[in-house]
């Protein structure tokens, strides 16, 4: 049998690393209990065949419950298994700090604040520079997952709202899963929110994240998935300095530009602002190659000064956004979580429109329009 995936998780699942057990009346302890991968709970035999009962045969269920549920024996064992890695990787890390001292980036920190994937494989590129995963390395976020986080604590960013098969995972892009699991903002393309060790691993990384203070300075980029988080890109750098003290700056990248650019802005000197040129990434090669030069610039301005070349001073980013000659290309790459990150303009979703503050938004939001037309136009 090949029950579906997708099963909907209930409204409260993922609030807490606690786990519903669903049991029948009858006394458990003699009796195997296994995790159902498509809702996450655990059950007993019967009580499984009773909760599904309606949906499928008993043989089906019967056969499900043997091939596709976890015991929970084996699912401790891979918890423990985890946490052995885990503590290997940590030490591997530590040991290779040294490497990054010879380097001169002294106690410096990546971090990854999503968008997509691109910019902790970008880190991955930079020797001596990549670390331990952080939340928002491996999957896709909008700008307002990462503020609300910041600002809740990562109260809810575990809360699973939805468990999708994904049309993507005959290409690899699912991996090792096959299955997107969503919360409010954020996809997880690569951990399944239904499984113990991914939630282990997840919050391990939470725990890391609130842990970074202890290096200085911290260098936290992002590749924007529309234009218009430039509007509230001083919004989260105050948030990040509010978490982590003074030491803290924010690289923001913008795909599909006319050149390779830095802007930098007198009124909040720890931000920056990369475009990145339309067509950059060499032939066969990831797009995340073309965010290895912003970061290392970005990097090496933060570490000594050295402008990165070439670049632009502006008074603040609402110069750069209110400016009409093109210097900026608005674009929305793909605000659908559970479709990978676009490297040219896609059309704004509809609620865009009706969350637009301001003539300025509707302003970038047509040009937004006018953008993805014109690409579309070109392709067909």
């Amino acid at each position: 049998m090949s029950m579906p995936r997708g099963l909907q998780a209930s409204a409260d699942f993922g609030a807490c690393c606690e786990w519903e057990v669903v049991e029948d009346e009858v006394e458990p302890a003699a009796s195997e209990r296994r995790r159902c991968q498509d809702d996450g709970r655990v059950y007993t035999l019967d009580a499984f065949i009773a909760r599904y009962s309606g949906e499928y045969c008993t043989r089906e269920l019967q056969a499900y419950w043997r091939d596709c549920c976890r015991p929970l024996t084996a699912e401790q064992a891979e918890l423990a298994q985890d946490l052995q890695q885990a503590a290997v990787r940590q030490h591997h890390f530590f040991t290779a700090l040294p490497q990054r001292l010879a380097c001169g980036n002294g106690n410096f920190y990546l971090v990854s604040l999503g968008g997509w994937c691109g910019p902790k494989l970008a880190f991955r590129q930079l020797e001596g520079m990549d670390g331990p995963s952080l939340p928002w390395d491996w999957g896709r976020s909008t700008l307002d997952n990462v503020t609300h986080t910041l600002q809740t604590d990562f109260d809810d960013f575990l809360k699973a709202d939805r468990r999708l098969e994904s049309r993507w995972a005959a290409q690899g892009m699912c991996h090792p899963h096959g299955v997107i699991c969503t919360t409010k903002g954020h996809a997880f393309w690569h951990h399944d929110l239904f499984h113990p060790r991914d939630r282990q691993v997840l919050g391990r990384r939470i725990q890391r994240f609130r842990g970074l203070g202890q290096f200085s300075p911290l260098l936290f980029v992002r590749a924007v998935v529309t234009t218009l988080e430039l509007c509230s890109a001083e919004v989260l750098l105050d948030l990040l300095r509010q978490r982590f003290g003074d030491a803290v700056w924010l690289l923001l990248l913008v795909d599909w530009q006319v050149e390779d650019r830095a802007l930098l802005f007198e009124e909040t000197p720890a931000l920056l602002v990369h475009t990145v040129r339309e067509g950059s990434t060499p032939a066969g090669q990831h797009n995340s190659v073309a965010y290895r030069t912003p970061i290392a610039a970005a990097l090496r301005y933060a570490c000594s000064g050295e402008h990165p070349g070439p670049f632009l001073r502006l008074c603040a980013v609402s110069e750069l956004l209110e400016r009409p000659d093109g210097l900026l290309r608005h674009a929305s790459f793909g605000e659908n979580l559970t479709d990978p990150m676009a490297y040219e303009p896609v059309m704004p979703p509809p609620r865009a429109i009706e969350d637009a503050q301001g003539g300025l938004q509707r302003r970038i939001l047509r040009e937004q329009y006018e953008n993805a037309l014109a690409v579309e136009a070109k392709t067909t």
